[in-house]
């Protein structure tokens, strides 16, 4: 029995640390302009890049999560947009670089609105 207290007052410990460490990473994304996506597990990445897309953000590079991505947008919002648009939840950018894979890309910026317009009028 004993153990079993033990285990319940530790899951409980991490759900309220993972809660506030979530709260506080939304109330930092709210001003930033680079945040963290984080979608539903087993989200397709094109449905990801169709997200960013109509919620006017730019994607930076995927993460060790393979549904999380990192975005950038240009104009305030980026992250109620995203919200709007599907994420599960919005956080600032990642802490760390290592828990970021990719971050280069072969096209130029210019390369970015017209894929933006296909994304925007294709059906999802």
């Amino acid at each position: 029995m004993r153990h079993l207290v033990v285990l319940v007052a530790a899951l409980a410990a991490v759900v309220l640390v993972g809660a506030s460490t979530l709260a506080l990473g939304r109330a930092a994304a709210a001003g930033s302009d680079r945040v963290t996506a984080i979608f539903p597990p087993g989200t397709s990445p094109a449905l990801m890049m169709a997200t960013v897309a109509a919620a006017d953000g730019r994607l930076i590079r995927g993460t060790i999560l393979p549904f999380a991505v990192e975005v950038a947008g240009e104009a305030p919002g980026i992250a109620a947009r995203l919200e709007a648009n599907g994420a599960l939840a919005v956080i600032a950018r990642l802490p760390a670089d290592l828990l970021a894979v990719g971050g280069c890309s072969y096209l130029a910026p210019e390369a970015y609105q017209p894929a933006r317009v296909r994304l925007r009028t294709a059906p999802l």
